[in-house]
């Protein structure tokens, strides 16, 4: 073979031995995007963030991958959680930085000059936190993966949707959350002083406001609200780190100890806005990177963290109005009121915080959030169906409604008096029973209606203390002679493969810690009803569950292209079996 025909060869030959031209596998991409990924190949090989047409709504398209050498379902989940996060990271660094192209945009999509124009007005008036609100709507769209010698690679398609009147400015701003209506303006002239980012798994990203007295001085007073935000930040942060496996020990002495000091705990801020807010006050909201392993370190060194293993997980839902007219807060004073009471001695448990675990859904998942909206609804009663619908892993739910009716000012013309009407109840989370519950009426003051709420909600205290003792017997009597939790196994594969599952399944069940037995009831096709007696409570299982499902099923999953999906409803765990895309 002479020297042309061997050049020849090794060019076709060459594609073969590089890149990543191996043979695609389970390839699933949503209908309306099929065949814009044909158009552009190019998809196929990640990377890619582009700007396509699909009738008349625009879509900003990002494919990224995730690499695994591990075998095993929970490596390839983890693998398509770094696509995920890069391919997010690719719109936000596409659209926040004005790297819009003409190349950007898919022709073959048939995108006009107009559609262009409206396109780059639109972001070009943009900052970045609003660019990462409107990628909160972010929806998977697509995957793939192949093997690539020891590596498997994984794809995922992320799409974010533009419909002509949020880009024309009549369908309401891209960010899903706003400042209060009391918030100032942006100034304009805040600068950061470092880019959070979220992508390092040590780092918490919380939003937090500062407010500090405003005496003429700007910079002073800006100091001192930041100040006041970056110890909110912390604040924050410490919460979400107590929300299952520890909480608050002896009260406030430690925490403020803690607090005083946050250097170290907030890697970089970024203003979001700041600003006078009337004649007295200077307001400085930040977008914060908190560093976990410093806020734990910390907090263990003041001794303000002990165990939560073995207590009841609680959800509060609050409800607050006044003059008839319901009240939305950031961070309801209901809450904050209880979260007191439950963290203090000798309870030491620390709430789920209701509105930041459904806020993220409002864009993400706003079905789940309209659901979220009619719970909280005083005139309907409580549905633990829907509560368990919402992913929210709890035990107890203790439902909270605040109203007020304001009387004008008290008799030295300095607080507002209100009429307070408080009625709470405190349920099951898995069956609805009520454990106990209560209403008062009395009057109160303050020098705003949620300052006048929580010194409502705290004076009640000896009256909530029995409800919370009640609540903490039963969970112990519960976890000492057990409760019977149904499983509710839907989507099974059919023949040998899903009587073998329901064997491996079965069994991996009864070796469970504190699962005394398990029985198998009824049996229809692709369903199985199944009876688990358990010492704990249902929230404590399906953690146990979930470990269990990814240590012992994971490369069963992984083998078969299956994986689950599993919440409470009402006293029935639901677990269904689904293709993996």
């Amino acid at each position: 073979m002479n020297r042309l025909a061997l050049l020849i060869a090794f060019l076709v030959l060459l594609p073969a031995a590089s890149g990543r031209s191996q043979e695609i596998q389970d390839k699933n991409v949503s209908s309306p995007f099929g065949p814009v990924i044909e158009q552009s190949p190019d998809f196929l090989d990640g990377d890619v963030c582009r700007i396509a047409k699909i009738g008349d709504d625009m879509y900003v398209l990002s494919v990224a991958y995730g690499i695994t050498t591990e075998s095993g379902f929970s490596a390839k989940k983890k693998a398509k959680r770094v696509a995920e996060v890069t391919a997010d990271r690719q719109m936000v660094a596409l659209l926040s930085g004005q790297n819009i192209s003409s190349e950007t945009f898919m022709e073959e999509t048939e995108i006009s000059v107009d559609d262009e124009t409206t396109f780059r007005s639109f972001f070009s008036e943009k900052t970045k936190e609003e660019v990462e609100g409107l990628l909160l709507g972010a929806q998977n769209s697509g995957s793939w993966w192949l093997q690539d010698g020891a590596e498997r690679v994984f794809f995922v398609l992320r799409s974010v949707k533009l419909t002509p009147q949020q880009l024309s400015g009549t369908g309401g701003g891209a960010a899903p959350a706003s400042a209060p209506a009391s918030a100032p303006a942006s100034s304009g002239t805040s600068t950061p002083a470092a880019t959070p980012s979220s992508a390092d798994p040590d780092v918490i990203v919380v939003v937090a406001v500062g407010v500090a007295d405003f005496m003429g001085n700007k910079d002073y007073s800006k100091a001192e609200a930041l100040k006041q935000a970056t110890r909110n930040a912390v604040e924050q942060a410490l919460g979400t780190l107590m929300t299952s496996e520890t909480v608050v020990e002896d009260g406030q002495l430690k925490r403020d100890r803690m607090l005083s000091n946050t250097g170290g705990m907030v890697k970089a801020y970024e203003v979001i806005e700041e600003g006078t807010v009337g004649d007295d006050s200077y307001r400085v909201q930040i977008r914060a990177d908190v560093s976990k392993a410093e806020v734990e370190r910390t907090a263990q060194q003041v001794g303000l963290l002990v165990s939560q293993m073995g207590k009841p997980k609680v959800a509060i839902i609050p409800y607050e109005t006044m003059n008839g007219a319901r009240l939305e807060y950031d961070s309801s004073p209901m809450t904050t009121a209880l979260n007191g009471i439950f963290l203090a001695d000798p309870y030491y448990i620390r709430p789920i915080d209701m509105y930041q675990s459904m806020i993220t859904k409002k864009q993400q998942q706003p079905e789940l959030w309209e659901k979220y909206e009619r719970m909280l609804d005083p005139d309907q009663p409580m549905d633990v169906t829907t509560f368990g619908e919402l992913g929210l892993n709890a035990d107890i739910i203790v439902k909270g409604e605040v109203f007020l009716k304001h009387k004008g000012k008290d008799s030295d013309g300095v607080f507002d008096q209100y009429e307070a009407t408080v009625i709470l109840k405190v349920l099951w989370a898995g069956t609805g029973e009520i454990l106990g519950q209560f209403q008062d009426n009395s009057t109160t003051n303050g020098d705003s209606a949620a300052n006048a709420m929580i010194k409502v909600v705290k004076k009640l205290t000896p009256r909530i203390n029995p409800l919370i003792e009640q609540m903490i017997r039963q969970f112990q009597d519960i976890a000492n002679n057990g409760q019977l939790i149904t499983i509710d196994m839907r989507g099974i594969p059919s023949g040998r493969k899903g009587r073998k599952l329901k064997r491996t399944f079965k069994g991996g069940v009864e070796n469970l810690p504190k699962v005394k037995q398990i029985e198998k009831r009824n049996e229809v096709d692709d369903f199985v009803n199944f009876d688990v007696t358990f010492l704990g409570t249902s929230s404590d299982f399906q953690e146990l569950l979930v470990d269990f499902m990814d240590d012992e099923l994971g490369d069963w999953m992984d083998d078969n292209e299956y994986d689950f999906d599993m919440n409470m409803k009402g006293g029935s765990l639901v677990f269904e079996w689904v293709k993996d895309e």
